[in-house]
């Protein structure tokens, strides 16, 4: 059993392998599913390849649609492996250097002023509390403690994706049951990494709910 690290991304690479190597440039007749039983555990041994190697980054529109067509082209006309085939660690190669083009699609972008639609990942809009560490953070953590904080707020919002419907977790400590998204800001975040939120809160039955920031004061004259 595999849990994807990111579920738009393992989707994009699965669809586009399935795609490639039972339709593109052939003409399916066989109308019995378990047939393509073998395509489906080589195309999975694939996509757990991609997600692994892509990791819990958030992937924008542009780079879910260009993982899912790539995968298709590179998986054209190519026939079932062997039983190696079946293992993830056999698409490395291919897998890295496709994530490579990916991400030069996205260079471009940048340096054109393109600001790519996001797309949430859904257990980003699930998660009940994160941590922003402006000094020790990284934007490839998951966010979920104070050890692996994301660097920036900007990663958040990009992985909560444009306009989402947050669901966070139910909270009692008010005495009563609400939904809850808490942000923990652990050091002074940059000028440059402002707070932008652009996000449907999350509510319960009764429409209890809330988004939390959470600082530590600075002093900054005495």
């Amino acid at each position: 059993m595999y849990s994807p690290i990111n579920l738009n991304v393992f989707t994009a690479a699965y669809s586009g392998a399935l795609a490639g190597m039972g339709v593109s440039g052939r003409t399916p007749s066989d109308p019995n599913s378990g047939d393509y039983a073998t395509i489906a555990s080589t195309v999975g041994a694939y996509a757990q390849a991609f997600d692994i190697n892509w990791g819990s980054a958030p992937a924008s529109a542009l780079a879910l649609e260009s993982i899912q067509e790539m995968s298709e082209g590179n998986w054209a006309g190519r026939t079932p492996p062997n039983a190696n085939g079946q293992v993830p660690a056999t698409y490395n190669t291919e897998v890295q250097a496709i994530i490579a083009i990916v991400n030069s699609g996205g260079t471009y972008f940048a340096t054109q002023g393109i600001v790519p639609q996001s797309v949430p990942v859904a257990e980003s809009l699930s998660q009940g509390v994160w941590f922003i560490d402006a000094l020790l953070g990284n934007d490839s953590n998951d966010g979920k403690t104070a050890l692996t904080a994301l660097k920036t707020d900007a990663q958040l919002q990009s992985r909560l994706g444009k306009s989402a419907v947050l669901i966070g977790q139910v909270d009692n400590s008010l005495g009563f049951p609400i939904n809850l998204v808490t942000v923990n800001i652990l050091n002074n975040m940059p000028q440059t990494d402002p707070i932008n939120v652009d996000l449907t809160l999350p509510a319960n039955s009764d429409g209890d709910g809330g988004l939390v920031y959470i600082g530590k004061a600075t002093t900054v004259l005495t």
